[in-house]
């Protein structure tokens, strides 16, 4: 079991969030809650708490009512609880330990997640060997065929930021999370949802979203053929995010290191038709991802690569989805002992392990 040191602190959150997260019952009945917080955006305040029980680590996710601009945005946090509350337990997504709905707000309690998302690894354009990224890849197809078969929903914000990264044994394994823009089609793993407005994050969205088109779990395929795309190539496939009207191209002054079975995964997850892209299911089963680990880049690969900019990191390691370690082995406790240094100065023990890369 790793103890991890508490996430940087950040800005204070507002007395508003504040007071919501102290009157709860809910969390101040079973967790210790704290000052700290994690993160703070337009719609969502996360703090830092732990479980007085077990000592687990947890982020408390604030939703603000008064922060709603229309009810749709409230059905949204309503959807995100009730699709996340019925998703079965799986190894590559987050669980949700408890909810609560008070007269202000709606709080989430998830365990926290000491090492950040993918978008760390990912947003100044670091690329990675392809080994790590069939890994990578074989954990994101796990969480989408769970959701998509066994939920039948449709995660509809597929993206680096959405998968929480934690590290065992020098290897990250990941879990999906954010189910605020959930949907479920009519026909589990092959129905479509009516289209009622663009609903994602630029930069991530399929081209069926941006026609206007109805669509299905697809949707999530094209997102992560984005992220694959990007995490081996270090650049997106289109320029701009919308330009689907050229075919995929791999520059081979950056995929010089990447195999024939690694691009027609792409290039499937990829295609302009959602039909064409295959199911989560079925895409775990291809030769990249389930077959022979692929080769290592060689030296001259490496410094062919190095003189168009950083080469693929090689200390970035994944567990491969099938060898994911228990989630409970990868969670982060704390001594309740230690609560005060939380909330103030943050002071840790010599012997505590520093959290990050």
């Amino acid at each position: 079991m790793e103890v991890f040191a508490p996430p940087p602190r950040v800005e204070a959150p507002g007395d508003a969030e504040k007071e919501v997260v102290l009157q709860s019952s809910l969390v101040n009945g079973r967790y210790a809650t704290t000052d700290h917080l994690i993160y703070r955006g337009l719609a969502s305040t996360i703090y830092l708490a732990v479980d007085r029980t077990s000592s687990l680590q947890v982020g408390v996710k604030v939703l603000m009512k008064r922060n709603f601009d229309s009810d749709a945005e409230r059905l949204n946090a309503m959807r995100e609880i009730q699709v996340h509350s019925a998703v079965p337990p799986h190894h590559n997504i987050i669980q949700l330990l408890a909810s609560e709905e008070s007269p202000d707000a709606f709080l989430l309690v998830t365990p926290f997640t000491p090492h950040g998302d993918l978008w760390d690894l990912t947003r100044y354009g670091q690329t990675y060997c392809e080994l790590q990224v069939r890994n990578c890849t074989a954990q994101i197809l796990a969480a989408l065929a769970h959701i998509h078969t066994k939920c039948g929903v449709v995660h509809g914000d597929i993206k680096p930021q959405n998968f929480l990264l934690f590290r065992h044994r020098k290897r990250y394994s990941m879990q999906l999370c954010d189910f605020g823009l959930a949907e479920r089609p009519e026909a589990a793993d092959g129905g479509l949802v009516a289209f009622h407005g663009v609903r994602g994050t630029s930069g991530w969205l399929a081209p069926e979203m941006l026609a206007h088109r109805d669509y299905g779990v697809a949707l999530d395929l094209f997102a992560t053929g984005l992220i694959v795309f990007r995490m081996l190539g270090g650049y997106p496939p289109f320029d701009p995010p919308s330009n689907f009207s050229d075919t995929v191209d791999f520059d081979e002054r950056c995929w010089c290191h990447v195999g024939p079975l690694c691009r027609q995964i792409i290039v499937q997850l990829l295609n302009l038709d959602p039909i064409c892209r295959g199911t989560a299911a079925e895409l775990s089963n291809h030769e990249w991802v389930s077959g022979l680990p692929p080769i290592e880049p060689t030296e001259e690969q490496l410094k062919q690569l190095s003189a168009f900019g950083p080469p693929p990191a090689t200390d970035v390691l994944f567990w491969h989805a099938g060898e994911v370690p228990n989630p409970h082995l990868c969670n982060s406790y704390v001594n309740l002992s230690g609560l005060a240094s939380l909330a103030g100065d943050h002071d840790m023990d010599e012997d505590v392990e520093m959290s990050g890369s």
